[in-house]
């Protein structure tokens, strides 16, 4: 067993707290707290329950994902989605993921193999679906308005970042298509590129892209194909909303009433957090939530918020986006007289986990 496997738990709890250190030491305590007590608390429980909401939309693209297995309902997929988060909120290394394949196992008897692999397949339109907005709001928002120190100093590498982006959305999109469309060539492609990579990663990113074009040809069909993107721009329009509705209840508008333009900041951010939190997956993205979002807020000169009061909003902003959920999937696993403590000692789950270390 590698040293990473080993100490992971270690490592991500690591991670979480030298981020956090880094966060808490560049900002007063007094005024981050005093621009919180401050904060319209009826926008933030708005925020949640529009969080709350948007896993609708999610469970029901998991619907669409597991029609080819066997046809759920609403009701039933719904509670294993948001302990799926709930787990991902407490556990490193997106272990939620395993718990919520688990789960609907356990419940509706589809192979947790298959669960995972739908999984997956959200993984990649989440992916692609962030990439679009934070590519919308790069080219509908003001370049001149993102940074405190001025616009020319930064306009070569902006440019390049905007190329860069748009190069990479046309990339995905290509790819997921070409998954659906020519799977065999696809596959002939991946292992084309890897062919001359050390084993075990030739391996692993293999093993990763068989299952993803074996997920992918569910989606042959355009309409089911169609469903999955609108669904996927849905669940994300929603999560901007929740940055929006609580920008609003710090005063953000108050101090740059430009509507349309912080809402491009919104997509930006929550596409940049989105993204980077799942890099380390430290449980909830704790740490690397709050300071990517805070310093990104910070280069934007067109709100010019101090840093407490950009730190009391990302600090409330990721509590809205875990405690609720955290609660709501505490809820459902009593309801269900288990406990995710029961689920992870579970020998299934060790079996499941150890089978599925490269996912």
């Amino acid at each position: 067993m590698s040293f990473i496997k080993k100490h992971k738990g270690f490592i991500s709890l690591f991670i979480s707290i030298f981020l956090l250190v880094i966060f808490v030491f560049t900002v007063n305590f007094d005024e981050m707290f005093s621009s919180i007590s401050k904060a319209n608390y009826l926008l933030i429980t708005l925020g949640a329950l529009i969080y709350i909401f948007s896993l609708i939309p999610r469970s029901l693209r998991w619907q669409v994902l597991l029609e080819p297995t066997k046809k759920t309902k609403l009701k039933r997929v719904y509670p294993v989605v948001v302990v799926g988060y709930m787990a991902n909120n407490l556990l490193p290394f997106r272990l939620g993921e395993l718990v919520r394949s688990y789960c609907l196992f356990q419940r509706e008897k589809i192979p947790f193999s298959v669960g995972l692999v739908t999984v997956l397949l959200e993984r990649i339109f989440d992916a692609n679906t962030l990439i679009l907005f934070l590519l919308v709001g790069l080219m509908f928002l003001p370049a001149d308005n993102l940074f405190v120190g001025g616009f020319e100093n930064h306009i070569w590498w902006w440019e390049f970042f905007k190329i860069t982006i748009s190069v990479g959305f046309i990339f995905s999109s290509t790819m997921i298509f070409l998954i659906v469309i020519k799977p065999n060539q696809f596959e002939r492609f991946a292992k084309n590129i890897f062919k001359f990579s050390p084993n075990f990663i030739q391996k692993n990113v293999m093993d990763i892209i068989i299952a993803g074009i074996q997920a992918m040809q569910q989606l042959r069909s355009p309409m089911k194909l169609f469903s999955i993107i609108i669904l996927s721009i849905i669940i994300w329009v929603l999560e901007i909303a929740v940055f929006y509705v609580v920008a609003m209840a710090f005063g953000f508008l108050e101090i740059y009433p430009e509507y349309l333009k912080m809402a491009m900041l919104m997509g930006i951010l929550t596409s940049v957090v989105n993204i980077a939190s799942s890099i380390p997956a430290v449980p909830g993205g704790i740490g690397m939530f709050e300071l990517v979002s805070r310093e990104l807020l910070l280069l934007f000169k067109g709100v010019n918020l101090s840093r407490p009061l950009a730190s009391g909003y990302v600090s409330v902003l990721h509590a809205t986006l875990m405690i609720p959920v955290t609660l709501m999937g505490q809820y459902f696993l009593w309801r269900d007289s288990l406990s995710l403590s029961g689920i992870i000692r579970s020998q299934n789950f060790s079996e499941y986990k150890n089978n599925n270390n490269n996912y």
